[in-house]
């Protein structure tokens, strides 16, 4: 029951916090007057600065598939299916049956075209993980007896070294992480608890926020036109911040 209360109490505060610091990075960058493009902004041959007219409702497409799932049961592509036709007619592009047809078909097709690079990264991520499974056991032999067996000591370490949750690395539970969870819980000397929120707060810091091979992320860089370099620039530090601080509160509850 401990436990069980730690971890509604981590989970609200690191929540909290990331929160916090992602407010602090929005004030941060733009707290200089430049030139921004907003991501719905469109040129017309009239007037290069004139913005398309979005009606308010459409605001709500992305919570339409998450609502068909949650509190109807219903599966991730017909909802997305959905959220993705309401958004179209809202917004004056579906005016005929035959052009909606082919407006759907050419958004799947471009779409496919927007993350080419992160398909053919998840075809792959699926034997990679099978392999970490299949050498954590070599890794044990390898690093078993060099690995810290002190929470404080891990926490540090993990702590340092938290941009190794980045491109599924050996930080992040999706990726190579199976192989260090392994290793780490062959050690026998760290608790279930510690070791489950030690690994999700670089996966979830680093990897789910930050990390281009993340969908999310790099479906927002191919509509903004934001390179892969400018993203990691501006986003890991601050991720990199938010890790140090959860990685504490995580000793505090669980080390």
């Amino acid at each position: 029951m401990l436990y069980d209360e730690n971890y509604f109490v981590f989970g609200f505060t690191a929540m909290g916090i990331q929160l916090l610091i992602i407010a602090f990075m929005l004030i941060y960058n733009l707290r200089k007057k430049r030139r921004r493009r907003r991501a719905w902004a469109v040129k017309t041959g009239q007037d290069d600065n004139t913005e398309a007219s979005i009606p308010t409702i459409a605001m709500i497409t992305p919570i339409i598939p998450t609502a068909l799932a949650i509190f109807f049961g219903w599966q991730a592509i017909p909802a997305f299916i959905v959220g993705s036709v309401f958004g179209l007619a809202v917004c004056g592009k579906l005016p005929s049956f035959g052009q909606a047809a082919r407006t759907i078909s050419r958004t799947f097709y471009d779409g496919v075209v927007d993350v080419a690079s992160l398909l053919g990264f998840l075809f792959v991520l699926p034997m990679f993980n099978k392999i970490s499974g299949v050498a954590a056991p070599f890794f044990e032999a390898i690093l078993g007896g060099i690995m810290p067996k002190s929470t404080l000591v891990l926490c540090i370490i993990f702590a340092l070294v938290a941009p190794f949750g980045l491109f599924r690395g050996p930080l992040t539970i999706f990726g190579a992480g199976a192989a260090t969870v392994g290793v780490l819980n062959a050690i026998g000397s760290f608790t279930t608890p510690f070791l489950f929120t030690l690994m999700y707060v670089p996966t979830i810091t680093m990897n789910l926020s930050v990390c281009p091979t993340q969908s999310w992320n790099l479906w927002a860089l191919n509509y903004s036109k934001v390179s892969v370099k400018e993203f990691m620039k501006t986003g890991v530090i601050w991720a990199w911040i938010i890790n140090i601080i959860n990685t504490v509160l995580l000793y505090l509850l669980f080390g």
